[in-house]
């Protein structure tokens, strides 16, 4: 223990007062913001009251909502905020999950953050405080260092082999950022007072004599050393406490712990010495499996209507259409705050969660039909940066067309094709280029033989390939098999990477383990030249859980890809249901997309983005995915989790969780291939969750047009003010040079951040002209064309 120790000889303490805001977690949105205006309200008292006082909050949405209701108290907020004594950090509109929103919802919560703050408080942030989220994947010091952060902060999925106090992260472009651990979490230190600390149970709350402040300090040293001790004042809707600035004095001037100061996340780390830390390369992945599967229609629902609003910002910038898209931006990132894109929210929170996402879905609908969308004359355009061709039914009519990168094509343009089908006998065979199938009484694939390699591609002693395989799972909303978690723990604030195995039951076992495979009850095959469609009626049946299932599974006359739509009704409780492909790679790499990006990893379940990859130096098997971010393998087994029947009735009401009798839909992919170009993946899987958007004739006044490397992806292109902006990415991991075919009527660019500001000076070109860019292995690079004024 410390005893009378003086500031010269020990390492100073900075601590930070805040809250931890949840949009929705145990209560709704209204519930908690109710609360919080009030919390801050009591902050401001502080402050008036007390110069020594200093305070954080961490997200604009309540910021936001805070000025506009209070617009007597905007100058005084101004002020304090101008002296730097009222932080906001992360200063994100949300505090996202860092690990399951895309790269592009990222930036845009940094960049609609940040613009609030800058526009109605006049400053810059550099600090991101992210208190409670697990999982942080390797792009993010190249993301958010491009959104102009210089400081990360975290507490949950800290790596094993890291657990430092401070250190400097490196991800896979080689984008470094300062970095501190929040290794006793977020909340710590409470002053006397009164109010009810919510979630205490969760939270490691301390006193604050002499004792506990030289405990806490001796905890954090242990992960040290370090020039200054970082401890919190907080925790979920905590209370500023008003005898905070005078118990601090008192402490002080004992003599007995060390010295102790009021400071912000950014202070803090402008006092440590950067050049004595470590430097820790790669991810910090993964903790709390289950969340990426409960409640997965959130999952669903973000992934689809940020794809839609992607391909809205193309398609105003290719019709020279300018539309407001703000309040549906905000309204999107509201849902990507971490419990409930993570589905661990109460019932009253799901309820609302789906509320926004139908007004999301009315929004999106209307600015479709503003852009002619739905009228007689369809064309579809592809929002993608790669060209595509794909069999497209409409109007009662089949048609094959190849739509180059972010074009359209009309169906004139387009060849039409013979659409009869028939059914045909089981068992059968099918074939096309790239390979060769058996399909056996129940609709399974029993046998596919890639052309190329002329290797088979199933596994013969496992279970049926693509067949549902049920597990029971009496975990909570966070954790699979069990819980309910301990989330003030120092387990809870680590990685957490077990197996996670197709089979986890053991002859020894007391309890049931084993996992249940479907009845098929019904299976028919439809041939016609589009290819042919399997379909499957089936029973998942252990004593009262019964649930019905269909699948539909395409295998196309002219794609690699093996298409699959999986729907049932769920019924029963606890317990999980996986979609299993055993395939006869042995000992392949594992590879998963990450936001702009491919992370390597072990045979644990993480949360992809779109696709995952498992591959020899000969052959491989790619896994697509539509809004399903639970990926993993298992002794050459891949896998991908679609649903938990699962809740958190301990602590609230939770039956809603359980989604007991409402329908759910599942699009996943397939695609055996042989040693092909990274780049092969990725643009099939990235056409598989977003389809071709039917569109009206209007022209495309601006094209853009990418070549000379399939490595290249277009991320965004929007108006930014009176500028288009556009953000590209190396996808692969390889050096790449591309040309850009720059719109006509583009006077001159310049290189832009993440924020869409200016971060170089013009460069004048000619109209239509192509510029060559060169990017590192997974850099992202962005852009702002200025238009001359009479194109607009």
């Amino acid at each position: 223990m410390i005893n009378n120790i003086s500031k010269e000889h020990t390492a100073p303490i900075h601590l930070i007062p805040s809250f931890h805001y949840d949009v929705i977690y145990l209560k709704s949105y209204k519930e908690y913001l109710e609360i919080s205006l009030d919390i801050i309200d009591k902050a401001l008292d502080i402050l008036s009251d007390d110069a020594d006082y200093v305070f954080t909050m961490e997200q604009v949405i309540l910021l936001e909502e805070f000025w506009n209701s209070r617009p007597e108290k905007q100058q005084l907020l101004k002020k304090f905020v101008q002296e730097g004594r009222f932080d906001i950090s992360p200063a994100m509109y949300v505090m996202p999950d860092m690990n399951l929103i895309d790269g592009e919802s990222m930036f845009m919560q940094a960049k609609i953050g940040k613009d609030w703050i800058k526009k109605h408080l006049g400053i810059e942030q550099e600090s991101c405080w992210i208190a409670d989220c697990w999982g942080h994947h390797s792009q993010l010091p190249q993301i958010l260092t491009q959104s102009g952060y210089n400081y990360y902060f975290f507490w949950r999925c800290m790596r094993r082999d890291v657990m430092k106090n401070e250190f400097v992260w490196k991800g896979i472009d080689g984008s470094e950022i300062k970095t501190h651990w929040l290794a006793t979490g977020y909340a710590n230190l409470h002053f006397p007072d009164t109010n009810k600390i919510e979630n205490a149970l969760e939270l490691g709350i301390a006193g604050v004599t002499p004792d506990d402040i030289n405990s806490l300090y001796n905890t954090s040293m242990q992960y040290g050393p370090s020039d200054a001790i970082l401890m919190c004042n907080g925790g979920d809707f905590t209370y500023p406490q008003p005898t905070a600035p005078e118990v601090t004095r008192n402490l002080n001037s004992t003599g007995k712990i060390p010295q102790i100061k009021f400071s912000t996340p950014t202070k803090f780390m402008n006092s440590i010495n950067w050049n004595n830390v470590n430097t820790f390369e790669g991810e910090f992945n993964s903790a709390f499996q289950g969340t990426f599967t409960s409640n997965i229609k959130i999952k669903q629902y973000n992934q689809y209507f940020c794809n839609k609003l992607n391909a809205i910002e193309k398609l105003c910038v290719l019709t020279n259409t300018r539309l407001e898209l703000l309040p549906i931006w905000k309204l999107l990132l509201k849902q990507q705050f971490h419990d409930t894109i993570c589905g661990t929210i109460a019932d009253s929170g799901l309820q609302e969660t789906y509320e926004d996402f139908k007004h999301i879905e009315k929004l999106i609908n209307e600015k479709f039909e503003q852009l002619g969308a739905g009228k007689e004359t369809e064309s579809f355009f592809n929002p993608l940066s790669s060209d595509r061709t794909e069999f497209i039914t409409t109007k009662g009519k089949l048609y094959k067309a190849t739509i180059p990168a972010l074009q359209k094509k009309n169906l004139e343009e387009m060849e039409e094709i013979d659409n009869t089908s028939q059914a045909i006998n089981l068992p059968c065979v099918f074939n096309n280029e790239f390979y060769s199938v058996k399909i056996n009484e129940q609709a399974y694939i029993t046998s596919l033989i890639e052309k190329n390699s002329n290797q088979q591609f199933i596994a013969s002693n496992a279970c049926p390939f693509g067949a549902l395989a049920l597990q029971m799972d009496y975990g909570d909303l966070w954790l699979n098999f069990e819980g309910p978690l301990s989330g003030g723990s120092l387990e809870a604030s680590l990685t957490q990477n077990n197996p996670d195995p197709l089979d986890r039951g053991k002859p020894e076992d007391i309890v049931y383990r084993n996992t249940i495979y479907p009845i098929i009850k019904q299976a028919q095959v439809i041939t016609s030249n589009e290819g042919i469609t399997i379909k499957q009626r089936g029973l998942l049946d252990y004593w009262e859980i019964k649930i019905e299932f269909e699948t539909e599974i395409k295998l196309s006359s002219i794609s690699p890809v093996i298409k699959f739509n999986t729907k049932f009704i769920p019924s029963g409780k606890n317990y999980r249901i996986r979609a299993a492909f055993p395939t006869s790679i042995d000992n392949g790499k594992i590879s998963h997309e990450i936001p702009f990006g491919i992370q390597e990893r072990g045979e644990h379940e993480h949360p992809a983005q779109s696709w995952i990859n498992y591959s020899t130096n000969n052959i491989g098997a790619a896994l697509f995915s539509s809004g399903i971010p639970a990926n993993n393998v298992d002794n050459g087994v891949m896998l991908l989790t679609l649903f938990r029947a699962v809740a958190m009735e301990y602590k609230t009401a939770s039956k809603d969780s359980f989604n007991e009798g409402v329908p759910h839909e599942f699009k996943y992919a397939f695609m055996p291939h042989s040693n092909v170009p990274i780049s092969q993946i990725i643009n099939k899987a990235h056409a598989f969750s977003n389809p071709l958007v039917p569109v009206c004739d209007n022209s495309f006044i601006n094209e853009f047009k990418l070549t000379g490397s399939d490595n290249v992806q277009v991320s965004a292109i929007r108006w930014s003010d009176d500028k288009i902006f556009i953000r590209l990415y190396e996808a692969t991991g390889m050096p790449t040079l591309i040309k850009l075919k720059i719109p006509k009527g583009v006077s001159k660019y310049f290189e832009a951040d993440g924020l869409e500001n200016k971060a170089s000076s013009s460069k004048t070109i000619a109209s239509d002209e192509i510029i060559d860019i060169t990017f590192k292995p997974f850099e992202i690079k962005s852009f702002l064309l200025q238009i001359i004024k009479d194109q607009r």
